[in-house]
């Protein structure tokens, strides 16, 4: 724990991390995807006693930029507090701490170490699943900050409430803050992360191959600096310029394996809600067609690589939007439907294991 009275302990090596990356890095860039997760984090930032905003669970898929807004979290949490007792840990250390404690009976001195604070940040929650104590020991420090005034911030890839082996006490008292998802990027958003980061890296990337990267590459800001990366290795290696043809080269040479193209993922899901596949393509409007095509969309967007444009042009529809919507409204349906939830993760695991 980070102590900044006179007289308390020193940070640990992790909060030391946690001091370092609050301390400068990267700016946000802010998109409609992230705008709600943005202003969470920035409320939270600026939080006084009273705010009825303590805890901010961040949730999506890996890659989306849960990490990097805790980043910004600390960062603008010192600025409005220079003197901040922080704690930040992913779950597994939390864990692995917890374990350690429990050897040497020191749960007393844990619970005080991770509730004697302004902040605490806990990254990964996924990882508590299936750890009873460790779930116990963290509704009781969510609690004592509570109590205190004390500001929290979560990731995860899922919604509290799909968590699986979790207490529901532990569920009960992170849906009891602000929880805030960070989405999948449409092709407006990834050619302004592409300029950026293209840019911030001095990676050179005209406008023809922005434009590319935006509409046919990845939707997470990790993926699209990992294609941007790859793009100036090759540029450098060929001795040519990153031009709209050399992205077209990159993206097909990681294109996604066959059993997961848009084909493979319509026939499975049509196969699964027992729909025609014709129907997926059509503008059949039957209640439970809609949601098959819906989880198609959504599950076609994560797996298949494939832009938001090609998708809907898969699927029979003009516009990338609808695509979009499509994905929103399921993963509105699924934090609502634990059932629905469960379908479109065997779904997906079984996409992955094919």
């Amino acid at each position: 724990m980070t102590k900044d009275n006179h007289g308390k302990k020193p940070a640990t090596p992790r909060e030391a991390a946690g001091r370092s990356a609050g301390g400068g890095g990267e700016p946000l860039v802010v998109v409609k995807e992230n705008q709600f997760a943005h202003a969470a984090v920035s409320r939270l930032a600026r939080a006084q006693a009273g705010d009825p905003v303590g805890l901010v669970y961040l949730y999506g898929p890996s890659g989306v930029g849960k990490s990097h807004f805790v980043r910004h979290f600390v960062r603008e949490a010192r600025r409005q507090t220079p003197r901040l007792r922080l704690v930040t840990a992913t779950t597994s250390e939390f864990v692995a701490n917890l374990s350690v404690a429990f050897s040497r009976d020191g749960q007393a001195e844990f619970e005080e170490e991770h509730s004697a604070v302004d902040l605490l940040v806990l990254e990964d929650l996924a990882a508590i699943q299936g750890r009873p104590a460790a779930q116990r020991m963290l509704v009781v420090i969510l609690d004592d900050l509570k109590r205190s005034g004390g500001r929290v911030i979560v990731t995860c890839t899922s919604l509290p409430g799909q968590l699986k082996s979790v207490i529901p006490r532990l569920v009960s008292r992170l849906r009891g803050g602000l929880c805030v998802p960070l989405e999948l990027l449409d092709e407006t958003s990834r050619h302004t992360f592409a300029k950026h980061l293209a840019a911030s890296r001095q990676i050179p990337l005209s406008s023809q191959a922005a434009e590319v990267l935006a509409r046919k590459g990845p939707a997470t800001p990790r993926e699209i600096l990992a294609a941007l990366v790859n793009l100036d290795l090759g540029s450098r290696h060929n001795e040519r310029n990153s031009d709209a043809s050399l992205v077209e080269a990159q993206l097909n040479a990681g294109k996604a394996p066959q059993d997961r193209s848009l084909p493979r993922i319509a026939k499975a899901v049509a196969e699964f809600y027992r729909v025609p596949l014709g129907q997926l393509r059509s503008a059949a409007r039957l209640k439970r067609t809609v949601l098959a095509r819906q989880v198609a969309m959504l599950l076609a967007r994560e797996l298949s690589g494939q832009s938001a444009a090609a998708i809907a042009r898969f699927f029979g529809r003009k516009n990338h939007t609808t695509v979009v919507h499509a994905c929103r409204r399921t993963r509105t349906l699924l934090a609502a439907d634990p059932s629905l939830a469960r379908d479109v993760d065997r779904l997906r695991r079984a996409l992955r294991r094919a």
